[in-house]
């Protein structure tokens, strides 16, 4: 089963970082600043699976689930909106 990877509707900001959760605007466009993993690289529930850019905080976006991630829609650097699949994850079945 192939599972989405998306943007957050509510931002968490990295550790260490002093910001406060924060909701981010549907119309405000987000950019995936670096992936942590390579296409084909096995990932666990919780990882973290790459970096992005909301409203001036960097935030970082986890694995919904154990598998290998399958594909990587929005590359590094790219924009895309909130609650866009940037990559899925391949589950065992």
């Amino acid at each position: 089963m192939r599972v989405p990877v998306y943007l957050p509707r509510f931002a968490e900001p990295c550790r260490g970082c002093e910001c406060q959760r924060k909701q981010i605007d549907y119309a405000f466009k987000t950019a995936v600043l670096t992936w942590r993993l390579r296409q084909g690289d096995d990932v666990h529930k919780e990882d973290i699976v790459c970096e992005a850019e909301a409203e001036k905080t960097v935030i970082e976006i986890s694995s919904p689930v154990d598998g290998r991630l399958a594909e990587i829609c929005i590359k590094s650097g790219e924009q895309c909106g909130i609650l866009t699949p940037i990559g899925y994850i391949e589950t065992p079945e």
